[in-house]
């Protein structure tokens, strides 16, 4: 009965391991591709803004709002939409502060308590075989050759080399 009981955990560890093993790679893979195409994505987004920025301080300059340039059309559009969430709801609790300051001091001790909570992370590490990266990129996208994957991987390998990426431990927060 012993011996069964064993056996059966032995079998039952080794699932899990196996399992674990599967999504290391899988988290290592998902990490190489996401941090190379994020670091150009945000390069992109940088040079983007400030070029919109230039944009709008020429538009400025001409008293206009719109430019048409050969195929192209450019201009500045408002809204009156709010800054961002998180601007809307600070300066809501200022005002509350001032209008209830019992009530505001509570409420900061309850956002202090809140600021110091813990967040989880998993780390991960390693190498894993260029299959399985190609295997991760096909299912992402979900139409393409093992061939073309192999070439986004390569692409990706090229990329991150050029954006001088380093690898080595990695950490994904888990959502609250």
């Amino acid at each position: 009965m012993i011996n069964n009981n064993n056996h059966y955990i032995v079998s039952v560890y080794k699932k899990i391991m196996v399992k674990l093993e599967e999504i290391a790679r899988s988290l290592i893979a998902h990490k190489l591709i996401t941090s190379t195409t994020g670091s150009l994505s945000d390069r992109a987004k940088r040079r983007m803004e400030s070029a919109a920025r230039k944009a709008y301080d020429i538009l400025k300059k001409k008293n206009s709002t719109v430019a048409n340039i050969e195929e192209m059309k450019i201009g500045v559009r408002w809204s009156d939409k709010q800054v961002s969430w998180a601007r809307n709801i600070n300066l809501a609790l200022e005002e509350f502060k001032q209008e209830h300051p019992k009530l505001g001091a509570a409420l900061d001790e309850t956002i202090a308590k809140h600021r110091k909570a813990r967040r989880t992370y998993i780390k991960f590490e390693g190498e894993i075989p260029e299959e399985f990266y190609i295997e991760v990129i096909c299912k992402i996208m979900k139409d393409t050759t093992s061939k073309e994957a192999k070439q986004i991987y390569d692409s990706v390998l090229v990329l991150g080399e050029r954006l001088k990426k380093k690898r080595g431990p990695n950490y994904v927060i888990l959502p609250e």
